[in-house]
């Protein structure tokens, strides 16, 4: 019953991990991925390389409030 119990647990998780799971997510991602001169920022949605890292894993208001701060980020896109 233990290594049921395993393999149900691992198969919920990798439902949750369907393209229509992350097609629900919104992303300020706008396909030009590249970092500021700093590093500090991408260009192209003004998220740090952490926040876009954990982007699918993080709760909707921690999406949200990110969301919200990113108008205000400077992004120096000179090279």
């Amino acid at each position: 019953w233990g290594i049921f119990r395993h393999w149900l647990n691992l198969l919920q998780r990798v439902k949750l991990m369907t393209y229509d799971f992350f097609e629900n997510i919104i992303s300020p991602c706008i396909n030009i991925c590249r970092y500021d001169e700093s590093g500090e920022y991408c260009i192209g949605c003004k998220r740090t390389p952490i926040e876009i890292s954990k982007w699918f894993t993080m709760t909707n208001s921690e999406r949200e409030k990110i969301l919200s701060e990113l108008p205000k980020r400077e992004v120096n896109t000179e090279y």
